[in-house]
C-alpha cells in the first residue's frame, strides 16, 4: 500500500462508513462463530494495518497484531496496541508457532499475496484445533481499477474462489457471502469514471477520502441494515466476499 494511504486510513477507519460498517460485520460473525465465552479467546490480526479492528479484538480478549510496514505499526501503537509481529505476511513460515491462537482474522489482507494458498494453509496452522479464521476481500475481477494497483492488490476474488482457498488449506467453511451489495451499484460506475481519469493522467481522490457527513451516514445506516440481513441470509454480490472457516477438531 502506497505509504501516504496509512496515514489517511488511521484518520478515516473510526468514522467511514466502509470501515466501520465492515467491522460491525466481522464483531458480529466472531459473536456468532467464536460463542459467548469469545472474550476469552487468543487472536491473530493478520496484516492489522493501522489497528482499527485490533484495538477492538485487543477489548475482548488476549490480540496480537501482525504487519510488514513499520508506519502501520506505529499507528497501532498511537491507537494504545503495543502486542505487535513486525513480518512480511507473504514469508512464509509466520514467526507464530503451531496450535497457539483460538482466532485469525485477515481482513482485505489476502489479496495483497502472491501465494495466497500459503497465506490459508499458514492460518491454518497457527490455529488451534477448533479455532476460527475470518477472511474478507475485495470481490470480481471486472471491478480491477486504480485503487487495486495503489493498495498493492495481486487480485480480486469470487466467493467460490474464497471458498475454495480455506477449504484446500484443510478449513471447514460454516459461512460465506458477498457484502456491500446495493453499494456495488454505485462504486462500479464511480471506480469506472474515476479509471477513465487515471487513464487520461488526471488526478483522482482516494476512495478513503471522507464523504458529506449526511452521505456517510445514510451509507452507513445502509450497511447496518445489511449487516442484519446477514444474521439470516446471504447476498448475491457485493464489493467484498467474507468467509468464516472453522479448524476441524483434531486437525493438523
Amino acid at each position: 500500500m502506497q505509504p501516504h494511504l496509512y496515514e489517511e486510513l488511521f484518520k478515516q477507519e473510526q468514522t467511514h462508513w466502509w470501515h466501520v460498517g465492515k467491522r460491525e460485520r466481522i464483531l458480529g460473525l466472531l459473536r456468532r462463530f467464536c460463542g459467548p465465552s469469545g472474550g476469552s479467546w487468543k487472536a491473530l490480526d493478520a496484516g492489522c494495518g493501522t489497528g482499527g479492528f485490533l484495538q477492538l479484538l485487543s477489548q475482548r480478549g488476549e490480540a496480537v497484531g501482525m504487519d510488514h510496514e513499520p508506519q502501520a505499526l506505529e499507528f497501532c501503537r498511537r491507537r494504545g496496541v503495543g502486542n505487535l509481529i513486525q513480518h512480511e505476511l507473504a514469508q512464509y513460515p509466520w514467526p507464530v508457532q503451531d496450535k497457539s491462537f483460538d482466532l485469525v482474522t485477515a481482513l482485505d489482507v489476502v489479496e495483497h499475496v502472491e501465494d495466497d494458498a500459503g497465506f490459508a494453509r499458514e492460518m491454518h496452522r497457527i490455529l488451534k484445533p477448533g479455532g476460527v479464521a475470518v477472511v474478507s476481500v475485495p470481490s470480481f475481477q471486472w471491478m480491477w481499477s486504480y485503487w487495486d494497483e495503489w493498495l498493492g492488490h495481486k487480485r480480486r476474488y469470487i466467493r467460490g474462489e474464497l471458498m475454495e482457498l480455506m477449504e484446500k488449506a484443510g478449513f471447514e467453511v460454516v459461512w460465506s457471502s458477498y457484502a456491500e451489495c446495493a453499494t456495488l451499484l454505485a462504486i462500479a460506475p464511480l471506480r469506472w469514471m474515476k479509471q477513465r481519469r487515471v487513464k487520461q493522467g488526471r488526478e483522482v481522490a482516494s476512495d478513503n477520502a471522507p464523504p458529506h457527513p449526511i452521505v456517510n451516514q445514510t451509507l452507513l445506516g445502509y450497511e447496518r441494515i445489511e449487516n442484519q440481513w446477514l444474521r439470516w441470509g446471504r447476498l448475491p454480490w457485493g464489493t467484498s466476499v467474507v468467509a468464516v472457516g472453522v479448524k476441524p477438531s483434531g486437525g493438523e
